[in-house]
């Protein structure tokens, strides 16, 4: 096993279902697979469907992460798909234990995850976080889960900075995914359904780029699966980050 090629050992967290379940049945075609998941039940369910090896744990219990990570000990790659979409409707009437519970899973999770991960991952890796609708854009009546998102997406960013200062060799980046047909969408109540649901094989297709020596150079980025990622200009800093549009770079007229 190594990192950037065939036969990686890769941690999924929220592999059990949604879209990480759908991560995980492709990646289990040429690596090996270990599936965190918050319930036995669906830890039991994912063993018996797919044959991997998987764990019970909570990620917003970094204590729980972190033994469960050396449970598991060294791997080569962690996909960070835990989540819950939250409350839906305007702040007025919102369950504020609700909306906190959501940055507990979407980004406190994503967090403890990957500080235990890294002492799993022999100095060198693939971190690779997923973002989602609102990350980058307003979401009507999503508050917490779009805030959750966007703060995924620039602690993906500075995470990534932080271990390449450090001369750390772990490479984090964060996956916009698109709209996918997945059970998060039976607690939503505002948002229609959109006219075409994302395609599978394009958002594969980027994490296995994300996981291939082929995307070495490729650091703390948000990259939709529509991207061009393929052809983009490793050097530009701007490319596939968040950022705020302005004078500096967009002269006005």
């Amino acid at each position: 096993m190594g990192a950037g090629g065939e036969g990686m050992k890769i941690v999924v967290t929220g592999g059990s279902r949604g879209i990480g379940r759908l991560i995980v049945g492709d990646l289990i075609k040429e690596h090996e697979v270990i599936v965190v998941s918050k319930s036995k039940e669906s830890t039991d369910r994912i063993k018996d469907e797919l044959g991997v090896k998987a764990y019970s744990a909570d990620v917003t219990d970094y204590l729980e992460i972190e033994k469960t990570f050396r449970k598991i000990g060294s791997f080569d790659a962690l996909i960070n798909c835990a989540g819950v979409l939250g409350p839906v409707g305007p702040i007025s009437q919102t369950d504020m234990k609700q909306w906190k519970k959501t940055l507990d899973v979407n980004l406190i999770g994503t967090v403890n995850c990957c500080k235990a991960a890294i002492s799993h991952m022999s100095g060198k890796g693939k971190i690779i976080n997923l973002s989602g609708g609102g990350a980058a854009y307003p979401r009507i009546y999503h508050s917490a889960y779009a805030a959750s998102k966007a703060a995924v997406v620039r602690f993906t960013e500075n995470l990534a900075q932080d271990l390449l200062h450090d001369g750390t060799k772990v490479a984090v980046n964060v996956v916009a995914p698109g709209a996918h047909k997945t059970d998060l969408w039976g607690g939503e109540t505002f948002d229609e359904e959109p006219g075409q649901w994302a395609d599978p094989q394009l958002l594969f297709k980027l994490i296995r780029f994300l996981l291939s020596k082929e995307s070495d150079g490729v650091n703390g980025r948000f990259i939709h699966i529509k991207d061009d990622y393929l052809n983009f200009d490793k050097s530009d800093q701007d490319m596939f980050t968040m950022r705020r549009i302005d004078d500096f770079k967009y002269r006005r007229k």
